[in-house]
């Protein structure tokens, strides 16, 4: 950008997303994201969910555990869409974690899925 910065990570998302979206449309296809930048500076993490697990944030002086999630449609869905970014703090000792749903939907041999209750103990 002019200033020096880098472009938000909604600007980023909704380039890619322009990119690829006819091509998607054609395919009857669509691709879901978690676009996120940490700001170390900041302790903030910008985000932009675009359908995808979200993110599980761990906070290390409580021990509580959030699920941290948009409401933006996967990429290739519609044309034009406006993808909104979220911005949520951390602190020293937080654990953010990003993760596909391999991880929640894999099965044990009785054909249990993991679930994201498991991945959040």
């Amino acid at each position: 950008s002019k200033d020096g910065r880098p472009p938000q990570p909604r600007d980023v998302v909704m380039l890619a997303h322009a990119g690829i979206v006819r091509h998607l449309i054609e395919l009857e296809s669509f691709v879901t994201v978690c676009y996120a930048r940490f700001d170390l500076s900041r302790s903030m993490v910008d985000f932009v969910d675009c359908g995808h697990t979200g993110i599980v944030h761990l906070h290390g002086k409580t021990g509580r555990c959030d699920v941290l999630h948009g409401d933006n449609l996967p990429m290739g869905v519609r044309e034009g869409e406006i993808y909104e970014q979220i911005s949520v703090p951390f602190e020293h000792g937080d654990l953010l974690l990003l993760y596909s749903d391999g991880i929640t939907e894999a099965r044990n041999s009785g054909k249990e899925m993991f679930g994201l209750h498991r991945l959040e103990e």
